[in-house]
């Protein structure tokens, strides 16, 4: 892993590419560019070659940047495109210009690409430089020719002995040879690229070493009977072999053989089984591939074998994945099944035991499935209401197993989570039952099956269900409750006199903080008499029953007092707020409210006429109880 510092800069450079990554205190960029590199080896960002030559291209990009799924998208220019990571040997028959580019995602994220020109001429040269090898080869008796894929295979051959896989190994060879040499043209010299890495793998073959041969050429630099010379290992392995010919004129011809000896190899990451969990693939990866090789793989559950062919090997960090059934059908019989993997790897040996390398003991477990449900209610609530979430998970199947063997288990670990903490109480939310639990802990505890949790204040949270068992990954679910406000208002008092109306529209913040209109709240409601009064002595009261009655609160009748008390009418309010948008509305009812109104009585004196005798006095007293009919309070 590579490991940044703050302000500093990295820079790893390939061929046609590289890796930049900024990291400062505050944010961190990172960019990286594919690479490949190319045998003839291009100068400048071109290659020239003429038509009928073949051009190995070989992805070099950094893997260490690289995560699955990574996606290798090759545009040879020529009308050839490759999807695998390589190396791929591509033929330019015809002449022309041709643009080459490697494009890479990983995990979702693209790389810049590379490319580079491929310029290829018409030049007929006067004779095509091959290779030869096999039994035609003074010395070389162990090795023949074969075909794969259109190119040319030099591979030893031998027999099996008592199923021994160096059957096919050859310590003598490969020996090559040039047929023709004097008709090269004057000046040409020849590279011939072994494919290995290591000491002796680029041999040069001067103009002088073709001009002193006049039959097939058989002693030249680089040319040995000794595999090891050239190939560190000397059983079950393959090579790219490239062939490049300089005509001496500015021309260039390259050739492509596979160099192969013993059986074919497998190179994969593992040996033995492990637990797999349904429906997640079971997945190998496989850490290379070798040139003239297809791989068949076996899963050993009834299903086609899947195969590939070299240069179509998925290699790492792609894995080659596969769906098993569950070893624990749902039925849970004691013992599970158990699934064993084969891989064979063929090339052109001539033997009938091929390399195969099995992989034993493939348990598939079942993935948990995390779900829960409200009791009795929606995640749509008003405030101040309880919502109990209860546990409905699938704990789903692992296993107890041995190295052949297993028996099935449906327990799992569980734990809920508030607002993406493990806190019983935040903002607005409380746990009033249950236990959260805590499925991660050293020791994992589980929760409670059903909690209850109180909403206190309107808002979005969330709640979370944590399920995993002691084979698979954990799966969460995690559902968002939606939390409605309520009205609240305080009860108010009006004195009106009698034969007058009122009117009053709660505001929110108004007349106190703790006043709370939401928008679209509505009201509705009802008419009683207070303490010591009747309302067979106000008229024009009535109640309003039906909701959507919005704004103002008022009684637009006037309420006259018939009677000389005051008399106090009471309107008991219920507010009604509407929020959301479908399908998330509700419609939720505040705490109620009263109105209280005092009318005041009115005074109603008639017209009077008194007598007097001059120079009298007089004098009037209205009284309710007097024969004018006043109604004096």
């Amino acid at each position: 892993m590579l490991k940044l510092k703050p302000n500093n800069i990295f820079s790893l450079k390939y061929s046609f590419g590289f890796v930049l990554l900024i990291l400062n205190t505050c944010n961190w960029v990172f960019a990286q560019t594919t690479s490949f590199s190319t045998i003839p080896i291009a100068n400048n960002g071109e290659i020239n070659v003429c038509a009928g030559s073949t051009i190995l291209f070989t992805n070099t990009t950094s893997t260490s940047f690289l995560s699955s799924p990574v996606v290798y998208t090759w545009d040879f220019g020529n009308g050839q495109n490759a999807n695998t990571v390589g190396p791929h040997a591509i033929i330019y028959a015809n002449s022309g210009t041709f643009t080459v580019t490697l494009n890479i995602t990983s995990n979702g994220q693209s790389l810049t690409s590379s490319t580079i020109t491929v310029n290829v001429s018409s030049y007929t040269p006067p004779i095509t430089p091959t290779l030869i090898s096999g039994t035609s080869v003074t010395g070389n008796g162990c090795t023949e020719t074969y075909t794969y894929n259109g190119f040319t295979v030099f591979q030893t051959v031998g027999t099996i002995t008592n199923g021994v896989a160096n059957g096919c190994n050859c310590n003598t060879g490969p020996l090559l040879a040039i047929p023709n040499p004097s008709n090269y043209p004057p000046g040409s010299t020849g590279t011939i690229y072994w494919g290995a890495n290591g000491p002796n793998q680029i041999s040069t073959i001067p103009w002088t070493t073709y001009s002193g041969s006049s039959t097939t050429l058989t002693t030249f630099p680089g040319q040995t009977n000794n595999y090891s010379s050239h190939y560190s290992a000397t059983l079950n392995s393959s090579y790219n072999l490239m062939y490049v010919v300089d005509f001496g004129n500015g021309e260039v011809f390259s050739g492509y053989y596979i160099v192969s000896n013993g059986l074919a190899p497998i190179n994969v990451g593992t040996s033995s089984g492990f637990v797999a969990c349904y429906p997640q693939g079971y997945e190998l990866l496989f850490d290379d591939q070798f040139p003239g090789t297809t791989y068949t793989i076996d899963w050993g559950d009834g299903t086609t074998p899947t195969q590939y062919s070299y240069p179509n090997l998925p290699i790492d960090p792609n894995p080659v994945s596969h769906l098993y059934q569950p070893s624990c059908p749902g039925n849970n019989p004691p013992n599970a099944n158990v699934y064993n993997i084969t891989i064979t790897a063929t090339n052109q040996c001539p033997t009938a035991n091929p390399y195969d390398q099995p992989i034993n003991y493939i348990f598939v477990n079942t993935m948990p499935n995390a779900s829960f449900t409200p009791i009795g209610t929606t995640l749509n609530v008003c405030q101040d209401e309880y919502i109990t979430f209860q546990n409905t998970s699938d704990c789903g199947y692992t296993l107890s197993q041995s190295s052949t063997s297993g028996t099935c288990d449906n327990t799992c670990n569980f734990g809920w989570e508030l607002n993406n903490s493990n806190a019983t109480s935040g903002t607005g939310y409380n746990l009033t039952n249950g236990t959260l639990g805590n499925p991660f802990a050293g020791t994992p505890v589980n929760g409670s099956n059903d909690i209850t949790v109180n909403f206190s204040l309107p808002g979005t949270y969330t709640v979370g269900l944590n399920v995993l068992n002691p084979q698979c990954t954990d799966t969460t679910v995690i559902k968002t409750i939606i939390v409605h406000p309520k009205a609240y208002i305080p009860d108010t008092t009006y004195s009106i006199c009698s034969g007058s109306s009122f009117s009053y529209e709660p505001m929110d913040g108004s007349p106190t903080s703790a006043t709370v209109v939401p928008p679209n709240t509505t009201y509705t409601w009802t008419v009683a008499a207070g303490p010591n009064s009747s309302l067979s002595n106000v008229n024009g009261e009535s109640s309003q029953g039906l909701p959507g009655v919005s704004g103002p609160i008022s009684q637009t009748l006037y309420l006259p007092n018939s009677v000389s008390t005051q008399q106090q009418v009471i309107y008991t309010v219920t507010p009604h707020t509407t929020s959301g948008v479908a399908p998330d509305t509700n419609t939720c009812d505040g705490i109620p409210f009263t109105i209280t109104v005092n009318v005041l009585p009115g005074i109603s004196i008639p017209d009077d006429t008194i007598v007097i005798c001059n120079p009298g006095t007089f004098s009037l007293t209205p009284s309710t109880n007097n024969p004018m009919g006043a109604v004096v309070p």
